[in-house]
């Protein structure tokens, strides 16, 4: 039952020192500035390729950003894609423009062993102030992290300027058995809505659904979360996913309000403008879906789809 699948949650309060001009979705220039400062400030031997590199095994950097599989050739061959044991959920908020002063918040999910990366993450934001972000490289300060509980646990605080040379630890852990808990009273008239607050890109016999289809909902969902416990909590899912698959298309949509949100970024491997996005909007399913809440709430969590890391795929259950 994935009794080693965990995650926390984090609240980064930024300050303004200069004007800032961020994009309307800022996701993608958080999570750029964030993996540059990472390397900067943990990276031995700048000049080389991860995958070269002798210190990767114990490496901070790598293990965030060049996650390497198993040595299990079933799983090489399953899963083609190690996802990233981060999300960071950007304001939802379009505005573009900061003036000194002025606080920017966002979310930081850790899966897994990157929970106890935390000190790391904090220190890359910091570093990121002092490089500057947006147009213009205004910078910021970190202000302030907090835990972002997602039950009746009171927020507390993890790190703040006036103490900046500690983090307070704080267990704000949840796990996937606490989700099998809290899912026995949800849905229980057959229901479920799904809000879905970013893009969220789904892929269905290789073509970009447009539509939150059920069915490929749970196979996203099913293929992030096995990942994400394989790679980053040390534990193989067994589970029938055929089966899963095959009953979650009997759910039908009986509303939908969904459009297609677009917004694009720049791809430095790519070297090109790329295009990330999905369809966005509430969903109301119908049918036999106990079995599937426990992933529906893990997944509002970690998102799902691609472009997690810069906060797509983010949903709520209403």
């Amino acid at each position: 039952m994935l009794d080693n699948f965990r995650l926390a949650r984090y609240n980064f309060v930024l300050t303004a020192l200069d004007p800032l001009s961020l994009p309307p979705y800022k996701g993608s220039t958080l999570r750029g500035v964030f993996g540059h400062a990472f390397k900067r400030i943990v990276c031995a031997q700048r000049r080389q390729d991860c995958a070269e590199c002798l210190l990767r095994v114990d490496c901070p950097y790598a293990s965030v950003f060049e996650s390497r599989p198993p040595d299990d050739a079933n799983v090489k061959r399953l899963q083609a894609a190690i996802p990233r044991p981060f999300v960071i959920e950007p304001p939802l908020t379009e505005r573009t423009r900061f003036s000194p002063g002025e606080e920017i918040e966002f979310k930081l999910v850790l899966v897994g062993r990157a929970i106890d990366l935390l000190a790391y993450f904090v220190v890359a934001f910091q570093e990121a102030g002092r490089m500057g972000i947006g147009k213009g490289r205004g910078q910021y300060r970190l202000s302030q992290v907090e835990t972002a509980p997602w039950d009746n646990r009171p927020v507390e605080t993890v790190y703040t300027r006036a103490h900046r040379s500690s983090i307070i630890k704080r267990d704000c852990t949840l796990r996937f058995p606490d989700l099998v808990e809290r899912a026995q009273t949800l849905a229980m008239d057959g229901t479920v809505t799904l809000d879905f607050l970013t893009p969220t890109r789904i892929k269905e016999r290789g073509e970009w659904i447009s539509h939150a289809e059920f069915g490929p909902l749970v196979r996203a969902l099913l293929q992030r979360i096995s990942s994400l416990s394989n790679f980053h909590c040390g534990e193989q899912w067994e589970y029938d996913f055929r089966g899963a698959i095959d009953r979650a298309a009997a759910v039908q949509i009986i509303e939908e309000v969904t459009h297609w949100g677009d917004w694009e970024r720049y791809s430095s491997r790519q070297d090109q403008r790329v295009k990330l996005g999905g369809f966005m909007g509430p969903v109301t399913y119908a049918g036999d879906l106990q079995e599937f809440m426990p992933l529906l709430l893990a997944g509002s969590l970690v998102h799902v789809g691609k472009g997690t890391v810069f906060g797509n795929g983010q949903y709520v259950i209403r």
